[in-house]
Protein backbone atom coordinates (compact mmCIF):
# COMPACT_ATOMS: atom_id res chain seq x y z
CA UNK A 1 0.00 0.00 0.00
CA UNK A 2 2.72 2.13 0.67
CA UNK A 3 4.46 2.02 -2.51
CA UNK A 4 0.99 2.17 -4.26
CA UNK A 5 0.01 5.17 -2.13
CA UNK A 6 3.44 7.49 -3.07
CA UNK A 7 3.00 6.43 -6.45
CA UNK A 8 -0.73 7.70 -6.44
CA UNK A 9 0.93 10.79 -5.20
CA UNK A 10 3.53 11.85 -7.33
CA UNK A 11 1.51 11.14 -10.64
CA UNK A 12 -1.81 12.92 -9.08
CA UNK A 13 0.34 16.07 -8.13
CA UNK A 14 2.21 16.24 -11.22
CA UNK A 15 -1.07 16.24 -13.09
CA UNK A 16 -2.57 18.87 -11.03
CA UNK A 17 -4.42 17.63 -8.26
CA UNK A 18 -4.23 18.39 -4.81
CA UNK A 19 -3.29 15.97 -1.60
CA UNK A 20 -5.19 17.53 1.77
CA UNK A 21 -4.69 14.83 4.00
CA UNK A 22 -2.49 11.20 4.30
CA UNK A 23 -3.54 8.61 7.22
CA UNK A 24 -1.68 5.37 7.22
CA UNK A 25 -3.40 2.34 9.55
CA UNK A 26 -1.90 -0.82 10.22
CA UNK A 27 -2.93 -4.60 9.30
CA UNK A 28 -5.21 -6.05 11.22
CA UNK A 29 -6.37 -2.66 12.70
CA UNK A 30 -10.46 -2.84 12.84
CA UNK A 31 -11.36 0.91 13.93
CA UNK A 32 -10.68 3.60 11.34
CA UNK A 33 -12.77 6.30 13.09
CA UNK A 34 -9.64 8.71 13.75
CA UNK A 35 -7.99 8.77 10.26
CA UNK A 36 -11.68 8.96 8.75
CA UNK A 37 -12.11 11.86 11.19
CA UNK A 38 -9.29 13.28 9.88
CA UNK A 39 -9.74 12.87 6.55
CA UNK A 40 -13.30 13.94 6.76
CA UNK A 41 -12.26 17.68 8.03
CA UNK A 42 -10.39 18.27 4.61
CA UNK A 43 -13.38 17.92 2.92
CA UNK A 44 -11.78 16.14 -0.23
CA UNK A 45 -13.41 15.27 -3.38
CA UNK A 46 -11.88 11.88 -3.24
CA UNK A 47 -10.18 9.52 -1.18
CA UNK A 48 -7.50 6.86 -2.80
CA UNK A 49 -7.71 3.55 -0.56
CA UNK A 50 -4.95 1.07 -1.84
CA UNK A 51 -5.34 -1.50 -0.22
CA UNK A 52 -7.19 -5.23 0.00
CA UNK A 53 -10.73 -5.74 -0.10
CA UNK A 54 -11.48 -6.63 3.28
CA UNK A 55 -9.65 -3.81 4.46
CA UNK A 56 -11.56 -1.62 2.03
CA UNK A 57 -14.94 -3.21 3.11
CA UNK A 58 -14.25 -1.91 6.80
CA UNK A 59 -12.97 1.30 6.02
CA UNK A 60 -15.62 2.53 3.12
CA UNK A 61 -18.80 1.28 5.55
CA UNK A 62 -17.10 3.06 8.66
CA UNK A 63 -16.75 6.25 6.13
CA UNK A 64 -20.40 5.93 4.77
CA UNK A 65 -21.27 5.92 8.73
CA UNK A 66 -19.20 8.95 9.26
CA UNK A 67 -20.76 10.73 6.39
CA UNK A 68 -18.08 10.20 3.70
CA UNK A 69 -19.95 10.09 0.60
CA UNK A 70 -17.12 10.96 -2.29
CA UNK A 71 -15.80 8.24 -3.80
CA UNK A 72 -12.68 6.16 -2.77
CA UNK A 73 -10.55 4.77 -5.90
CA UNK A 74 -8.37 1.47 -5.33
CA UNK A 75 -6.45 -1.06 -6.98
CA UNK A 76 -6.62 -4.94 -8.23
CA UNK A 77 -6.60 -5.78 -4.44
CA UNK A 78 -10.26 -4.78 -4.59
CA UNK A 79 -11.16 -6.92 -7.56
CA UNK A 80 -13.15 -9.75 -5.80
CA UNK A 81 -16.83 -10.72 -4.96
CA UNK A 82 -15.83 -10.44 -1.42
CA UNK A 83 -15.85 -6.60 -1.45
CA UNK A 84 -19.65 -6.50 -2.60
CA UNK A 85 -20.28 -9.23 -0.10
CA UNK A 86 -19.01 -7.48 3.02
CA UNK A 87 -19.36 -3.92 2.29
CA UNK A 88 -22.71 -3.49 0.11
CA UNK A 89 -23.99 -0.33 -1.08
CA UNK A 90 -21.53 1.19 0.99
CA UNK A 91 -19.26 0.62 -2.03
CA UNK A 92 -21.52 2.25 -4.64
CA UNK A 93 -19.77 4.74 -6.59
CA UNK A 94 -16.42 3.58 -5.84
CA UNK A 95 -13.65 3.28 -8.48
CA UNK A 96 -10.39 0.78 -8.64
CA UNK A 97 -7.61 -0.42 -11.27
CA UNK A 98 -7.84 -4.47 -12.38
CA UNK A 99 -6.23 -6.35 -15.04
CA UNK A 100 -9.30 -7.77 -16.64
CA UNK A 101 -12.78 -7.30 -17.34
CA UNK A 102 -15.49 -10.18 -18.78
CA UNK A 103 -17.13 -7.55 -19.73
CA UNK A 104 -15.10 -6.10 -22.18
CA UNK A 105 -13.27 -9.01 -24.39
CA UNK A 106 -11.17 -8.72 -27.32
CA UNK A 107 -11.21 -11.24 -29.71
CA UNK A 108 -8.22 -13.53 -28.02
CA UNK A 109 -9.92 -13.06 -24.55
CA UNK A 110 -13.46 -14.56 -25.84
CA UNK A 111 -12.28 -18.22 -25.81
CA UNK A 112 -10.08 -18.26 -23.03
CA UNK A 113 -13.44 -16.52 -21.00
CA UNK A 114 -16.26 -19.24 -22.46
CA UNK A 115 -13.84 -22.06 -22.08
CA UNK A 116 -13.37 -21.05 -17.77
CA UNK A 117 -17.08 -20.16 -17.92
CA UNK A 118 -18.01 -23.90 -19.66
CA UNK A 119 -15.46 -25.43 -16.65
CA UNK A 120 -16.07 -23.47 -13.70
CA UNK A 121 -19.77 -21.98 -14.45
CA UNK A 122 -18.43 -18.37 -13.23
CA UNK A 123 -16.79 -15.73 -15.19
CA UNK A 124 -13.30 -15.70 -14.91
CA UNK A 125 -11.67 -13.50 -12.30
CA UNK A 126 -8.36 -11.72 -13.05
CA UNK A 127 -6.05 -13.57 -11.53
CA UNK A 128 -6.96 -16.44 -14.01
CA UNK A 129 -6.69 -14.18 -16.89
CA UNK A 130 -3.43 -13.25 -15.51
CA UNK A 131 -1.98 -17.10 -14.86
CA UNK A 132 -3.37 -17.52 -18.33
CA UNK A 133 -1.19 -14.83 -20.11
CA UNK A 134 2.01 -15.98 -17.59
CA UNK A 135 1.88 -19.45 -18.88
CA UNK A 136 1.56 -18.18 -22.52
CA UNK A 137 4.50 -15.28 -21.98
CA UNK A 138 6.86 -18.09 -20.64
CA UNK A 139 5.68 -20.68 -23.64
CA UNK A 140 6.66 -17.67 -26.29
CA UNK A 141 9.68 -17.10 -24.42
CA UNK A 142 11.18 -20.19 -24.58
CA UNK A 143 10.30 -21.08 -28.35
CA UNK A 144 11.94 -17.31 -29.19
CA UNK A 145 14.60 -18.00 -26.87
CA UNK A 146 15.27 -21.70 -28.77
CA UNK A 147 16.66 -23.12 -24.60
CA UNK A 148 15.57 -23.53 -21.42
CA UNK A 149 17.77 -21.90 -19.60
CA UNK A 150 17.84 -19.05 -17.70
CA UNK A 151 19.67 -16.78 -19.46
CA UNK A 152 18.16 -17.72 -22.55
CA UNK A 153 14.64 -17.14 -21.12
CA UNK A 154 15.18 -14.00 -19.62
CA UNK A 155 16.81 -12.31 -22.43
CA UNK A 156 13.38 -13.22 -24.59
CA UNK A 157 10.80 -12.25 -22.01
CA UNK A 158 13.22 -8.45 -22.08
CA UNK A 159 12.68 -8.62 -25.62
CA UNK A 160 8.74 -9.25 -26.00
CA UNK A 161 6.93 -7.25 -27.62
CA UNK A 162 3.27 -6.88 -28.76
CA UNK A 163 1.91 -10.64 -27.23
CA UNK A 164 -1.19 -10.69 -27.34
CA UNK A 165 -2.52 -11.57 -23.86
CA UNK A 166 -6.11 -12.27 -22.55
CA UNK A 167 -5.52 -9.48 -20.53
CA UNK A 168 -4.15 -7.32 -23.22
CA UNK A 169 -1.15 -6.56 -25.44
CA UNK A 170 2.08 -7.30 -23.25
CA UNK A 171 5.57 -6.18 -23.46
CA UNK A 172 8.54 -4.93 -20.89
CA UNK A 173 10.32 -1.58 -20.34
CA UNK A 174 14.10 -2.12 -19.92
CA UNK A 175 13.63 -2.76 -16.40
CA UNK A 176 11.61 -6.09 -17.37
CA UNK A 177 8.42 -4.53 -15.65
CA UNK A 178 5.20 -5.47 -17.72
CA UNK A 179 3.52 -2.58 -19.83
CA UNK A 180 0.01 -3.49 -20.64
CA UNK A 181 -3.50 -1.65 -20.54
CA UNK A 182 -4.92 -1.32 -16.89
CA UNK A 183 -8.72 -1.95 -16.84
CA UNK A 184 -10.69 0.86 -14.31
CA UNK A 185 -13.96 -0.67 -13.11
CA UNK A 186 -16.74 0.94 -11.21
CA UNK A 187 -18.66 -0.78 -8.56
CA UNK A 188 -22.38 0.12 -8.77
CA UNK A 189 -25.55 -2.00 -7.67
CA UNK A 190 -23.73 -5.11 -6.54
CA UNK A 191 -21.40 -5.55 -9.37
CA UNK A 192 -18.63 -4.10 -11.01
CA UNK A 193 -18.84 -2.55 -14.29
CA UNK A 194 -16.41 -1.76 -17.09
CA UNK A 195 -15.47 2.01 -17.38
CA UNK A 196 -12.52 2.38 -19.07
CA UNK A 197 -9.42 0.90 -20.51
CA UNK A 198 -6.47 2.79 -20.15
CA UNK A 199 -2.99 2.26 -22.11
CA UNK A 200 0.45 2.47 -20.59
Amino acid sequence: GASLSNAFKVDFVKQGGSIVAEQTYRAGDVDYATQLNAIKQKNPDIVFLPSYFAEAAVIIKQARQLAIEVPFLGTDGWDSSELLKFAGQAVNNCYFASHFSSERLSDRAKPFSDAYRAKFQAAPPPLAALTYDAVWLLADALRRGGSNTSTALRDALAETKDFAGVTGTIAFDQDRNPKKPGIILRIQDGKFTYLETVEP
